[in-house]
């Protein structure tokens, strides 16, 4: 003899219709077929149109033209540390690679002025396995190598770069342009005008809340020293955001020379890169007017 057994669910839903749980008709006398109310009821808004002009390429370069020129109006003051990287890679019998690591703190007062406080520099070698000496004057086979940024940090931060100098001499083209919050980025790309003309060729990225750089890559195709190098790779520079402004962030250049240059009297080495790190930003510092008495721009 078969046996049919209820599943617990099927019990609870004949318990329902039996004790008059289960929804009869409505008022008005149509059939309930299902009531649900577990699930959300979405409501679509009106639509809101957005009417605006898109901004020409020609306005976006003469924006951040006016962007860049007034990036430090507003700040009074200005101090943050500069840390520069430079590593010479040799080849050949003796192999290895030469740092120069040199650190300063960098001061601003408006309207122009800038100076500089050296705070350390080292000097080392590292060999091909790892291990790691010092530095000293007698492996510079009588040429000093050294940075000496002076006075010029202030000039390189202030400069225009050159696509946005002198714009009749290079042509544009929007590669990108992606939204960020309430803002746009684009991603231009630019290159010389003339293939004679020594200048880079690369792309720069533009927010619109300022109109200021985010960021830069360029490419060398036209060498100005061409006898002493042999390349030059991309080379970028990265701006941050510190209290609603973008600040250099970082700086790298790699480039590859003609070892043959030093005619076996001087040892050129094959390889040069550079990174500069720009951090431990502060805006509006209390500044000793002292700072700027001597040195600086």
């Amino acid at each position: 003899m078969s046996v049919w057994r209820a599943s617990r669910p099927l019990l609870a839903c004949l318990a329902c219709c039996a004790a008059g749980a289960w929804p009869g008709p409505s008022a008005t006398g149509q059939p309930i077929f299902a009531r649900e109310d577990s699930l959300p009821v979405y409501v679509v808004p009106e639509t809101t149109r957005v009417v605006a002009a898109r901004v020409g390429l020609a306005e976006i370069i003469r924006k951040a033209q006016e962007g860049e020129r007034r990036k430090f109006d507003g700040i009074s003051t200005l101090a943050f540390n500069r840390t520069l990287k430079l590593t010479l890679s040799y080849a050949g019998r003796k192999p290895e690679k030469r740092c120069l690591e040199t650190s300063a703190r960098v001061y601003y007062r408006s309207p122009d002025r800038w100076t500089e406080a050296p705070l350390r520099e080292s000097r080392y070698i590292v060999e091909p396995d790892g291990t790691r000496k010092p530095w000293t004057d007698e492996d510079d086979d009588g040429v000093r190598i050294g940075v000496d940024d002076g006075d010029e940090t202030g000039l390189w931060l202030e400069n225009l770069p050159a696509f946005l100098e002198d714009t009749e001499k290079f042509s544009f083209r929007i590669l990108h342009r992606s939204l960020q919050r309430d803002q746009v980025l684009y991603e231009i790309g630019f290159k010389p005008r003339s293939e004679f003309d020594l200048l880079p060729a690369g792309r720069v990225w533009i927010l619109t809340g300022r109109y200021q750089i985010v960021r830069e890559e360029y490419e060398m195709e036209n060498l100005p020293v061409p006898w002493l190098l042999k390349s030059v790779d991309l080379l970028t520079r990265e701006w941050q955001e510190v209290d609603g402004r973008w600040l250099p962030r970082r700086v790298t250049a790699r480039v590859e020379l003609h070892t043959r240059v030093g005619l076996g009297l001087v040892r050129i080495p094959n390889a040069a890169e550079v990174v500069v790190l720009f951090d431990e930003y502060r805006l509006d510092p209390e500044l000793d007017p002292a700072l700027f008495e001597s040195g600086g721009k």
